[in-house]
């Protein structure tokens, strides 16, 4: 019994704690009558015995505890706090066991205002230092309140709402239980009953108090926007409880402040616990809603029966209704052409809010302004790409006039609003119509037929009618020259055919009737068409040799919408220019365009429809016509064979290849295709297209073809590229059946990688002696391997130079291969020269595609002043000068053959062969 009361008070959080508060354990306060009355009937061993069990599994670690015992006034109140750990509890319910085998029923009244108040107060401070915690008052007395002759003592309600007004809120902040032997105390059941602060439970006559507990948790009370003045919403409920309270019931009821005209009950009513953990969906239905935000209104859930002890919760409920409104997009709404006696549907597109969308308001409309005989309606809203549609018809009597009609429609959505009330409807009472091509011109010869169309496209009231049209010829033609036209149903869009039969010896030349075209009950315009008949000479159908079957294999299922095929065809000479065209000699759809044949080999291709598409062997004769001109004979017969498969093909990977160097070259690519066994065997095609690319640029695809091994297989694919210009393509890669028929496609991408050149200087220019070559080297250098050579002109900016300083290099490096290519820049001072520094420029430029880094390199030239150096003032003697005579001999030959190898340097060289 025990036990279950701990799980009541330890899982029952009031309302305004978070759900999963602290599951150690709760704070109590026990507030226990000591008046005398509490010895008769082992009362007080009793609650003793009953708070002894509770605290057993209510005081966890963590838990406070205080012990208000009361009688005439509250006694001595002794407080507990548990350590956070088990030993903590522990030893604080056996320090509350011993206070509460210490006390003793001895007073004359009993104070339950005063004992209540004092237990708040202890909450109070639990609250203060805990304040995430359930918090619980656990009344134990056997009568009401009694109060000595003449002591004001506070009523109980009083009592409870001045600690609402001081932040102690019942129940949002603690819960009451109030537990009495004998009669309860009136005032304090009406303050429970009314305000929902806690549970009074009588205990008299029971000799086990074998309680029943029921954990309530929320998992949302959020129900976000609600537009319209009725909608529904789920709440996700669960019940917890001990394995003693399965099949308890628990009643469920809205409890709150609305305004006038608007309600919200909850269904189902009751539940029923059939497990330690029940779940359901509630569900709340609002009526006559009101805009605003709703706050205070709350689902409130309590225990059925004596012995099934759960808090009765406050689950708040927060909604806000909008204000739905529907705007008209357009306020006439015209119905074109209506046939006296037919039946017109309109539409009227109302777009909602965002209000109005959360719950689709109900509109209607109601006749304002209509015709004698003209019935609108029902009306029908359809949800339509984010707008309302409201649906109407308009039924014309028969004996309708023609001409134009306007009817009124005032539109009704309840409580949403309207930007439009009024919408205009207009329509045109006019005979169904049949409107026929204009006229037609045919050419025949003697012996030979020659046939054309007229194309009918009636109305809907037409075509609801499916008339059947006919065709007269009015001016008579000549003898042997004859019309016929067959009637035909115009249920929707189709064709009259007309043909032209040559008879007898109708002289060459031009001849003009009229077809008169009619159609019962159905106006046809026009009325009458000019048939034009060119009447020629004779010439002989051309003799062609078919073949007997064509096989067009093998065709998958989800393929077979539309096959493909191809014959071959030898003209002979003489009939150049006839065309060749076939048409369907059975249930499938055969489409051929005329192909115009040439002396020698000719293939002639078609598209079938099949009739079946399901798996077997199918077969198809068909016509092949010989035309030329417009005269058409038939060639012969062909009999069209496949086989409609389960074959299934899927691409599931497509693997990219790497991206290709400047210029392209080729790529490897791989392609995973997963097939099952009907297509095992077979061979398919691969074929690469792009949409767009550079000019000059190709690709080619050098693997092509591919034998299916069934289940998942890879693919290699190569291609070629060249002519590329750096950038991404994205391709499109099919896989086809040899027949021409594609399975599956995938998209590849292709990246083409710009040129990086790097460019560096060997070299120093300053100090230049006069008359004396100097050079500085660029070095220009390509990491990625080159499809094609790629020329770098070499331009020089002199930036100011004198002419007396003169520079030579190349006008175009080159690049062949990767690596380093070396470009020399030789520099020479005449003897006049002056001296300063000068800062000429040399820049690389290349075609789009290849990145030179850096594309200007600045030099520094410096030119120094010319210097003479005396080597002695003092004449030289006779021996002197023979020997300082034979020493510059020395000198002027080594300087000479310096002097020359210096002008024949390598750089001076390249400069000279490079021009």
């Amino acid at each position: 019994m025990h036990l279950r009361l701990l799980a009541t008070l330890l899982l029952l959080a009031p309302l305004g704690m978070a759900d999963g508060a602290s599951a150690q354990g709760s704070d109590l306060v026990l507030v226990v009558d000591l008046s005398s009355s509490m010895r008769r009937n082992e009362a007080l061993p009793r609650a003793r015995k009953l708070l002894q069990g509770l605290l057993e599994e209510a005081v966890g670690p963590g838990s406070q505890v205080a012990l208000v015992p009361f009688g005439a006034g509250v006694h001595e109140i002794v407080r507990f706090e548990a350590a956070n750990d088990e030993g903590g509890a522990a030893e604080v319910r056996s320090r509350v066991n011993r206070a509460l085998e210490d006390l003793k029923a001895r007073d004359s009244y009993s104070y339950l205002g005063a004992a209540i108040d004092a237990g708040i107060e202890q909450l109070k401070r639990f609250k203060e230092l805990k304040p995430d915690r359930p918090r619980h008052l656990v009344l134990v007395t056997d009568g009401p309140q009694s109060v000595a002759k003449g002591d004001p003592a506070p009523a109980l309600a009083d009592v409870i709402a001045s600690w609402d007004a001081k932040g102690m809120k019942a129940p949002d902040d603690w819960f009451l239980w109030y537990a009495h032997f004998g009669d309860p105390d009136e005032a304090l059941t009406t303050v429970i009953r009314n305000s929902g602060a806690g549970r009074a439970i009588t205990l008299d006559g029971l000799d086990d108090l074998s309680w029943t507990f029921t954990r309530i948790e929320m998992r949302k009370t959020d129900l976000g926007a609600k537009g319209g003045s009725a909608w529904t919403a789920l709440v996700p409920f669960v019940a917890k409880s001990s394995g003693g309270a399965v099949g308890r019931r628990l009643r469920l009821s809205v409890g709150g402040t609305l305004p006038d005209g608007m309600s919200v009950t909850v269904t189902p009513r009751e539940m029923v616990l059939v497990g330690r953990s029940t779940e359901i969906d509630l569900q709340l239905i609002c009526t006559g809603a009101k805009a605003g935000a709703y706050e205070g209104l709350a689902v409130l859930v309590e225990g059925v029966g004596l012995l099934h002890w759960a808090e009765p919760r406050r689950i708040p409920l927060h909604f806000r209704v909008g204000e739905p409104r529907l705007t008209v997009k357009e306020t006439r709404v015209d119905l074109g052409r209506v046939a006296p006696g037919a039946t017109a549907t309109g539409r009227v597109a109302l777009v909602p809010n965002a209000d109005a969308a959360a719950s689709p308001p109900g509109v209607g409309f109601t006749v304002t302004r209509a015709p004698a005989g003209v019935k609108i309606g029902p009306a029908k809203v359809e949800a339509q790409a984010g707008e309302l549609a409201l649906g109407f018809t308009v039924s014309v009597p028969a004996n309708a006039r023609e001409g134009t009609v306007e009817c009124r429609l005032r539109l009704d959505a309840g409580d949403t609003a309207l930007s439009a009330g009024e919408i205009k409807v207009v329509y045109l009472v006019a005979p169904p119509r049949v409107a026929v091509g204009g006229a037609l011109k045919l050419e025949a010869a003697a012996g030979e037929d020659a046939t054309g169309e007229l194309t009918l496209a009636p109305d809907a009231a037409a075509a609801a009618i499916a008339p059947e049209v006919r065709a007269a010829v009015g001016k008579a033609l000549p003898k042997g020259l004859s019309v016929e036209v067959p009637a035909v149903v115009a249920k929707a869009e189709t064709t009259l055919p007309v043909r032209v039969r040559v008879t007898g010896d109708v002289p060459e030349g031009e001849y003009k009737t009229t077809l008169a075209i009619t159609a019962k009950g159905v106006r046809v315009d026009p009325a009458e068409v000019v048939l034009s008949v060119r009447v020629v000479r004779p010439q002989e159908a051309p003799s062609l040799k078919l073949p007997a079957s064509l096989d067009l294999g093998d065709v998958p299922k989800d393929h077979a919408a539309e096959l493909v095929g191809t014959f071959p065809l030898e003209l002979p000479e003489g009939f150049a220019g006839t065309d060749i065209v076939l048409e369907s000699g059975g249930t499938s759809k055969v489409i051929s365009e005329p192909t115009s044949l040439a002396l020698g080999h000719n293939d002639v291709s078609f598209r079938l429809r099949p009739a079946s598409v399901e798996p077997g062997e199918q077969i198809e004769f068909v016509r092949v016509l010989a035309r030329r001109g417009r005269r058409a004979r038939e060639a012969g017969m062909i009999a069209l064979r496949w086989r409609i498969t389960d074959g299934k093909l899927t691409v599931k990977e497509v693997r990219k290849p790497e991206p290709l160097p400047f210029r392209g070259g080729g790529a490897e690519a791989a392609i995973t295709i997963e097939t099952n066994e009907d297509l095992k065997g077979k061979a398919v095609t691969l074929s690469l297209s792009f949409e767009k690319l550079p000019e000059g640029m190709t690709t080619t695809l050098s693997t092509t073809k591919a034998e299916l091994a069934g289940g998942v297989q890879v693919v290699p694919v190569r291609f070629e590229v060249s002519g590329a210009r750096p950038g991404a393509y994205r391709g499109k890669l099919e896989v086809a059946l040899e027949s021409g028929l594609v399975l599956a496609s995938s998209q590849i991408p292709i990246v083409v990688k710009p040129l990086a050149v790097a460019v560096q200087v060997e070299g120093s220019l300053e100090g230049l002696a006069h008359d004396v070559d100097r050079s500085v080297t660029l070095v220009v250098t390509v990491e990625e391997a080159l499809v094609q050579a790629v020329d770098v002109a070499v331009h020089v900016d002199r930036a100011g130079l004198p002419e007396d300083v003169s520079i030579q290099t190349l006008k175009t490096a080159s690049l062949r291969r990767a690596g380093e290519v070396r470009v020399p820049v030789k520099f020479r001072v005449a003897p006049g020269a002056a001296a300063g520094s000068w800062h000429p420029r040399v820049s690389l430029e290349a075609e789009d595609g290849i990145v030179i880094d850096p594309s200007t390199v600045d030099l520094t030239v410096v030119v120094p002043e010319q210097a003479m150096v005396a080597a002695s003032v003092v004449p030289p003697s006779d021996t002197q000068k023979s020997f300082w005579g034979i020493l510059g001999l020395v000198a002027l030959a080594l300087t000479a053959a310096a002097a020359l190898y210096v002008g024949r340097s390598k750089d001076d060289l390249l400069l000279q062969v490079n021009g």
